[in-house]
């Protein structure tokens, strides 16, 4: 055999060699799949509540009440939930003497001042049997049955002169009253949002009844709102004692309850209705 067959020969020995080798570092092709690496969802924390959320969270609470089930054990998943509630006021500024505002045309000043609205002396709180609490501070929800904040059509048209904005229009005075029941035409269910205080809490973060007021001046572009200011409150619902953070209380059957949200203020903030700042303050 020659040099060249040789050489021939040893080329083609390891080019198949080679070939083997490969061939057995190349994996299966049914074991090419990558196991994939499970990764946790984390959890994900619940919004604050806004006004819709405070109010439907309140009419179960009203609704049980009323049926006289004891809800204590649902309302403690409310305890320390976030919220932040707007409260729509000054639509006509009519009839209002504890949240109004006013415009001096020839100054451009703006005035808004809003005085909480809850004391501890007060019938619909006395009536909730919520214990030893030295002080309480907070506001009503001006027409709860609205799921957001603004004006009701209603104002509007009793503002126009409509007689059928009226209460005592002549289609509700022909309503008749159940029979020995309290007439209730015109009764409001009354729901509240309030900050309790017991005589281990810091006076420090109490207002002791003081308004909140604010005064600016408007540039000669900008106008005062044609439509109110809101009120927006934010903090934490908080537990009490007895383990709700909802309280109702109703004197009687054929009377919407009473309703009180017990909470912890963080901020208190004047609005415009499209959501620009006015004024705000915040607790400690």
């Amino acid at each position: 055999m020659g040099p060249l067959n040789r050489s021939l020969i040893l080329v083609a020995s390891f080019g198949s060699l080679a070939a083997c080798q490969g061939a057995e570092q190349t994996p299966a092709s049914n074991e090419t799949s990558s196991p994939t690496t499970s990764v946790e969802a984390l959890p994900v924390a619940d919004p604050p509540l806004d006004r819709e959320g405070l109010l439907l969270a309140v009419a179960r609470a009203t609704s049980e009440f009323a049926a006289g089930r004891d809800d204590s054990a649902r309302q403690r998943a409310l305890d320390g939930r976030l919220f932040e509630v707007a409260l729509r006021f000054g639509c006509t500024n009519a009839g209002d003497d504890t949240r109004l505002w006013s415009f001096d045309e020839s100054t451009r000043v703006l005035r808004i001042r809003v005085e909480p609205e809850m004391a501890t002396s007060l019938p619909e709180i006395e009536q909730l049997d919520l214990g030893d609490f030295e002080a309480i501070e907070g506001f009503w929800v001006r027409w709860p049955w609205m799921l957001e904040a603004s004006c009701p059509a209603v104002a509007e048209r009793a503002e126009t002169g409509d007689p059928s904005a009226s209460p005592d229009s002549e289609a509700s005075a022909n309503v008749p009253p159940a029979a020995k029941e309290p007439r209730a035409e015109h009764v409001v269910p009354r729901i509240g949002i309030a900050h309790f205080y017991t005589e281990e809490d810091s006076r420090t973060l109490r207002r002791e009844h003081r308004a909140y007021e604010a005064t600016r001046k408007l540039a000669a572009s900008e106008e005062p709102s044609e439509s109110g200011y809101n009120l927006v409150l934010s903090g934490r619902l908080s537990r009490m004692p007895d383990g709700r953070t909802i309280a109702c209380a109703s004197q009687h059957p054929a009377l919407p309850p009473t309703c009180i949200v017990s909470v912890t203020f963080d901020r208190v903030a004047l609005r415009r209705p499209e959501g620009e700042l006015v004024a705000e303050w915040a607790s400690g």
